[in-house]
């Protein structure tokens, strides 16, 4: 999959928009393409968000950690049994604005912009969950530390 910015699922079908504005359909849902996503980089979208779950507490419409290593964060926009669903890139968010009760424009960072039909509620609970995961990934990890064994191991 290239570096998208978003992607639309309707039924089984997908639509993404890279940064250059560039449209690609696919054959399979969003979810799927994120899965697959996942599996290349020695993963499962049901182990990233079972640990989502887990360490966060959230209950549905789930963030996917694609890498630690990128950052790459995919999150919906609705629950996983929607028919039409939209799926973000959160590093490829740059703002986002109410237009109405059920519609919102995302600003991308490369200019670009689109309208959904969420809630701007809901696109600010989905970029909060990605801050959360993303202070996660980036917090002190103790038990990942070198502990200092100078003094007590022998020089060579």
């Amino acid at each position: 999959m290239n570096r998208l910015l978003i992607l639309y699922t309707k039924d089984n079908t997908s639509t993404g928009v890279d940064a250059q504005g560039r449209t690609y359909r696919y054959d399979k849902p969003a979810r799927q393409l994120i899965a697959e996503r996942c599996i290349a980089n020695a993963c499962t979208i049901k182990g990233r968000q079972d640990a989502a779950i887990v360490l966060f507490g959230w209950k549905r419409k789930i963030p996917v950690l694609i890498s630690e290593t990128s950052r790459e964060i995919w999150f919906p926009l609705a629950g996983s049994m929607a028919r039409e669903n939209i799926w973000l890139a959160y590093d490829t968010v740059f703002s986002f604005h109410r237009l109405s009760d059920y519609e919102t424009r995302i600003v991308f960072v490369n200019g670009g912009e689109a309208v959904v039909p969420y809630n701007i509620r809901t696109v600010r609970m989905q970029m909060r969950r990605c801050e959360e995961m993303t202070a996660w990934l980036n917090r002190e990890k103790e038990d990942d530390a070198v502990p200092d064994m100078r003094g007590i191991l022998p020089e060579i």
